[in-house]
């Protein structure tokens, strides 16, 4: 089977088709003579949190061990879902491991979308010698695909009202339906909670005779530091946003106390490291620019909740526009009524989907909530008006649902393509000044959206490509390139506040941006407090004592 065979059969599943039922999985990971149970599992469940939860667990354990990770939804493409020691499969083995399943289940199995995922997960990690999985539910927990896994530890992090029509209408009925994962003998750890959904996973806890870890009683991550049952650890830096991932670094973090038990064990720097490099897309994901663009996950009233406590305490001063889309299944007025007045204008849009909710249908809502909505098409067609007549110090949020984050991700890369086409396309002329010009206009039409790092690299292929051309100098082009990024005005504003945020590479960079003596001086005035800073590393003086040399020299 073909590549583009391959992937385009499990596209042919249907993601959205559910239908409930551990008879279909079960009977499929017989006939493969259950690959789930060649390696240990962490089994996560979960209304929000789990995918962030499951993230820091697998970047942890990927520090020493070899370690799975399945996820859904995806927010670009499939092998999102299928990471092994934090890279995504492949194409080409993706298209394997669909072909090897099909020739042992035959194309008759009955699986769904994500059931056949589940088990093609297990599968590849079977595969690929994976020693442990972290698994993540996709709804619920009883009769979820993924129960089917061997694990040595169950956590469930918190419960809210969402998916209720396959749930329950209250937080103990859904409690119960995710508190369906626990099994004899295999600890829980679960996130604090409210008292009648606290008392539905003691219940379950005692009847499967298993410890019960909770978050905040048993176990504590709190600014850098975690406290558990036999270990305390301070100086990890939690990279994701949001102060309710201190709860989700609580529940990993007591996650792997238990699996160091089974011999997973991890040092004070593996875990240091694991927390640092943990990336989890989607949520509160900021990409730095002008202006900056955040997306967030957020897809019912808890996770609104949350959403707008990070944007009073991150975005106080700055203006809001939001664009928002979800799912005709989903109840979207609460978050709407939350979310909505919040903002300084709504644009609603259509996704790329069969359950898309029309815009017009929120329209009437949304205009008693706030006084600037528009209606768009499609999420492409939604970012590129807001992007194009909004502020450069607004921030552009994305919410409403995961589905909407990924396509407004692809739409954003493909802002970034046809930036690098137009500039491809670019030819400088003789005159310095009309090219820089030129050069500008382009640089203008393709700078929203992309965070300055992306911008950057794509001038400096242009360079590249023309290493003699007449830019006036390549300093003169790099100069106007970070000034439009907005790089120096920020860099010499985060250096003044925290001098460990410069860097070697940062000052080499400064060293050959320009002659221009003005420029230099205003950050030579900078550089020397740095460079007698209390705080700043002996690296970061030296550094900074350097600039301030070839400043001088200049």
């Amino acid at each position: 089977m073909r590549t583009d065979e391959a992937l385009a059969y499990l596209a042919s599943l249907t993601p959205s088709t559910m239908r409930l039922g551990l008879e279909r999985v079960s009977a499929a990971l017989e006939r493969l003579s259950h690959p789930e149970r060649s390696f240990a599992s962490i089994h996560v469940a979960g209304t929000n949190g789990k995918g962030s939860t499951c993230a820091l667990i697998a970047s942890c354990l990927s520090q020493r061990h070899r370690v799975g990770f399945y996820s859904s939804p995806h927010l670009v493409r499939v092998n999102e879902r299928f990471k092994v020691n934090g890279a995504d499969i492949d194409d080409e083995t993706l298209a394997k491991r669909i072909d090897e399943l099909l020739q042992r289940l035959g194309h008759e199995h009955e699986l769904t979308y994500f059931e056949f995922g589940t088990v093609l997960a297990f599968w590849h990690f079977q595969e690929e010698g994976v020693q442990l999985a972290v698994m993540e539910t996709g709804l619920g927990g009883r009769l979820d695909a993924t129960v089917t896994c061997a694990p040595i530890v169950t956590a469930i992090t918190s419960i809210a009202l969402d998916h209720m029509e396959m749930l329950g209408n209250t937080l103990p009925l859904i409690a119960q339906e995710k508190a369906g994962i626990v099994k004899q003998g295999v600890p829980l750890v679960v996130a604090r909670q409210p008292p009648e959904v606290m008392a539905v996973f003691e219940k379950a806890a005692a009847a499967a005779k298993v410890p019960l870890i909770v978050e905040g009683r048993d176990a504590e991550f709190q600014l850098d530091t975690f406290r558990g049952r036999s270990r305390t650890l301070s100086g990890l830096s939690l990279p994701l946003a949001g102060a309710h991932q201190s709860q989700n670094a609580g529940v990993a973090l007591a996650c792997l106390e238990l699996v160091a038990e089974h011999g997973f064990t991890l040092t004070d720097d593996e875990l240091r490291r694991g927390f640092a490099t943990t990336r989890w897309p989607g949520r509160l994901q900021e990409i730095d620019g002008h202006p900056t663009v955040l997306l967030d996950g957020a897809h019912n009233p808890a996770g609104v909740e949350v959403l707008v406590a990070a944007l009073e305490r991150l975005y106080a001063e700055r203006p809001i526009h939001l664009v928002f889309g979800v799912f005709a299944d989903k109840d979207s007025e609460p978050m709407m009524r939350r979310l909505f007045p919040k903002v300084a204008s709504v644009h609603l849009t259509a996704l790329h989907s069969s359950r898309s909710k029309d815009p017009k249908s929120s329209e009437a809502l949304a205009r008693t909530l706030n006084a600037n909505v528009e209606l768009h098409l499609s999420v492409p067609d939604a970012l590129e008006a807001v992007l194009t007549t909004t502020e450069a110090r607004a921030v552009v949020l994305i919410a409403g649902s995961l589905h909407l984050v990924g396509e407004a991700l692809h739409a954003l890369n493909v802002r970034f393509e046809r930036l690098l086409t137009a500039l491809d396309e670019f030819t400088p002329g003789d005159d310095p000044d009309a090219t820089m010009s030129a050069l500008g206009h382009v640089l203008e039409r393709g700078r929203p959206g992309l965070e300055p790092s992306r911008f950057r690299k794509a001038v400096f292929a242009l360079l590249e490509r023309f290493p003699d051309a007449e830019f006036g100098t390549p300093g003169a082009l790099i100069h106007e390139v970070e000034r439009r990024a907005g790089f120096e005005d920020e860099l010499q504003a985060s250096v003044s506040r925290q001098p460990t945020f410069l860097t070697v590479s940062m000052v080499n960079r400064l060293m050959n941006l320009t002659d221009d003596p003005a420029r230099l001086a205003r950050w030579a005035s900078v550089l020397e407090g740095v460079s007698t800073h209390p705080k700043a590393p002996d690296w970061v003086q030296k550094a900074a004592s350097r600039y301030l040399v070839h400043q001088r020299a200049r």
